[in-house]
């Protein structure tokens, strides 16, 4: 579990209980020419998370994190999730707006629609982050990105469920993400 109230479940339950308030100012980008410079960030400061955001430049956020959590759930769950091939476990995940960041990132450093890469269209889907779970943990199952706005990560849970109980796979990694705070967004 990722979330701005903390980077596992009990920092989750314990921020949660304690009514704590993870709503601060934007340290993603510089936010003092917008309206809205508040937000609910997470924050990195698990050392394999900080250690993503650095490395994989080319990976969009919301990538990091579904891969970051995924590698959290397959450690606390005990499994080996390529010991029965790596075929047999799936990625569901629930992502609706992909990383808007790369075009965010584009768009303020001067760039026009007609210049922007085309690597963006990809680093946008909101598949982006299953393909990128899949390929860093080498698990080659069924791959799926659900898209159904706010619902999308009880969508993908509801659907790897259905997966396991009609034997569509032994286990699943699923889930889902969002990243709302960009300039696009504010």
């Amino acid at each position: 579990i990722l979330t701005p109230l903390g980077n596992s479940p009990a920092a989750f339950m314990r921020g949660a209980l304690n009514g704590a308030n993870c709503v601060r100012e934007v340290t993603k980008f510089d936010a003092s020419n917008y309206p809205v410079r508040f937000g609910a960030e997470i924050l990195f400061d698990d050392p394999e998370l900080a250690a993503m955001a650095a490395i994989k430049t080319e990976m969009p956020t919301v990538a990091k994190w579904c891969v970051h959590a995924s590698r959290m759930a397959i450690e606390d769950s005990g499994l080996d999730v390529t010991k029965a091939g790596p075929h047999s476990t799936a990625v569901v995940l629930g992502v609706s707006a992909g990383a808007t960041e790369h075009l965010s990132n584009q768009l303020m450093s001067g760039n026009s629609f007609n210049r922007i890469r085309g690597a963006t269209a990809v680093l946008m889907s909101p598949a982006a982050a299953a393909v990128h779970v899949s390929r860093e943990l080498g698990v080659h199952g069924e791959i799926l990105n659900i898209t159904s706005a706010c619902s999308s990560s009880t969508s993908a849970i509801a659907h790897a469920t259905r997966m396991i109980q009609y034997g569509d796979a032994r286990c699943v990694l699923t889930g889902g993400a969002e990243e709302s705070i960009s300039p696009m967004y504010i």
